[in-house]
């Protein structure tokens, strides 16, 4: 799988093109160098450079990653757990790791597993491939208007039937049913599903409701709930004990995906127009 490209804001609402973002909030200038801005946070080529190099991933999923941090960050000064001025990226990684932190111990407070998060679900999705020479605006505004396309089905089969309809020129667009997705991402037949892609029709609570766009390595993913199946009485006890982590971790990340949704929606992000110029340059090995 490829790694995870960048992708601010299309699955919130916000217009991204090219340097601009058309929503409410100051429009800030960058600085020289620059790639990106939070807030007031700038994100520097040198630090996308660190990041991509120590993680190993490519720089625009290093500066998504960024976004995400200072995103946190934001949402953990809102909760009072810093009180200080402008924030250095020590501060708003420090900060950001915070978030995922508390969020754990809220899932943890939980306890073990209910019995609906132990089941497991029959989904349709219509995926928006990734493409190579479509860019990532295209295929995220495809990926949008095949969303809003869907979205006013009744059934499985008329969400599939709007999804294969739909047009999509020069792009590639996978519709399918997937059955008995546990909260351990398995399929009955071994096959294992993206974490993002598990958490997020976990978060669908009741049947026939369709997902934000979801984007894993493959592309993007408009989810419709189909059905959820109740585990066996016989073994649901030793899956309580067993998918424990796992149910943790898709509770942190429904969450997560909740509150970076809700930030970026509020948030004044601004990528440079010469920010690809600016992360190949920065990149550059010796």
């Amino acid at each position: 799988m490829t790694p995870r490209l960048l992708t601010l804001v299309a699955t919130v609402g916000l217009t991204l093109s090219c340097g601009s973002v058309h929503e409410a909030g100051p429009t800030l200038v960058l600085r020289g160098g620059d790639v990106a801005s939070v807030g007031a946070v700038s994100i520097p080529a040198s630090l996308v450079a660190d990041v991509a190099r120590v993680s190993q991933i490519s720089a625009p999923a290093a500066v998504e990653k960024l976004v995400e941090d200072a995103l946190a960050a934001q949402e953990a000064r809102a909760l009072g757990m810093d009180r200080a001025g402008a924030l250095s990226w020590p501060l708003t990684v420090t900060l950001a790791r915070r978030i995922p932190r508390r969020l754990t111990e809220q899932a943890l407070s939980l306890g073990l597993p209910t019995d609906e998060e132990l089941a497991t679900l029959t989904v349709a999705h219509a995926l928006v491939l990734r493409t190579p020479g479509v860019p990532e605006e295209r295929a995220h505004a495809m990926a949008e208007a095949l969303r809003h396309a869907v979205s006013g089905a009744h059934t499985a089969d008329e969400f599939e039937a709007l999804a294969k309809a739909f047009p999509h020129p020069g792009t590639q667009v996978v519709v399918e049913r997937l059955r008995g997705i546990g909260a351990d991402g398995r399929a009955p037949n071994g096959a294992e599903y993206d974490p993002t892609f598990v958490a997020a029709a976990f978060a669908l609570r009741t049947v026939g409701e369709t997902s934000f766009i979801v984007e894993t390595p493959f592309g993007l993913h408009t989810i419709y709930l189909v059905g959820r199946s109740p585990a066996d009485s016989g073994s649901i006890e030793e899956r309580r004990t067993r998918l424990a982590d796992a149910v943790v971790q898709i509770r942190v990340r429904i969450r997560t995906d909740a509150l970076l949704h809700a930030r970026k929606n509020g948030s004044s992000i601004e990528v440079s127009e010469a920010a690809e110029a600016i992360m190949a340059d920065a990149t550059k090995g010796p």
